[in-house]
């Protein structure tokens, strides 16, 4: 005597019933980038918590006329390496982006490291989103390094800026 159907929906209903759902909020692309914008720094810097530093030199981003009236979304990639960071205190990356369109989310600060080895780096990244932004705009992007309190060191690190058409 064979059960195959039986043990098949078992499986399956075992799968949904133990499943979670997303506790965050997702967005599902629907093509790739109109086009990137790609930085690396390798010279090391030193920040604080007093005045932010900024990990690149700001970089204008258009939003091509050609996304007619669906206008572009832009996500911002940072990857760094951090270290010489004060006790009890965290590093923290700040994302601006000029121009009309929504808030920076999930939100334009993230703390990213905590105290680290003075002469070993650790390797953090965060994405960040804008929609909204309208055809045939440009936008300036500008990456800030923060500490709660304290200084911090940061040694390599890239800034991707992806543009992708629509309101996503």
């Amino acid at each position: 005597m064979h059960h195959t159907p039986l043990r098949a929906l078992l499986i399956i209903g075992s799968a949904l019933l133990f499943s979670r759902a997303p506790h965050a909020a997702e967005t599902v692309f629907g093509g790739v980038p109109m086009y990137s914008i790609q930085k690396a720094e390798d010279t090391p810097i030193s920040f604080g918590a007093t005045i932010p530093t900024n990990a690149f030199t700001s970089t204008a981003v258009p939003c091509p006329a050609s996304a007619g009236p669906a206008g572009c979304t832009f996500r911002v990639s940072v990857v760094s390496q951090f270290r010489d960071l004060e006790s009890d205190n965290a590093a923290a990356l700040k994302v601006i982006i000029s121009g009309p369109g929504t808030a920076v989310a999930p939100s334009a600060i993230v703390e990213v490291a905590s105290a680290a080895n003075a002469l070993l780096y650790s390797t953090h990244s965060f994405q960040w989103m804008k929609r909204n932004i309208p055809a045939g705009t440009t936008a300036t992007v500008t990456v800030q390094l923060g500490m709660t309190a304290g200084t911090g060191n940061a040694g390599a690190r890239t800034l991707s800026i992806d543009v992708f058409n629509g309101f996503l």
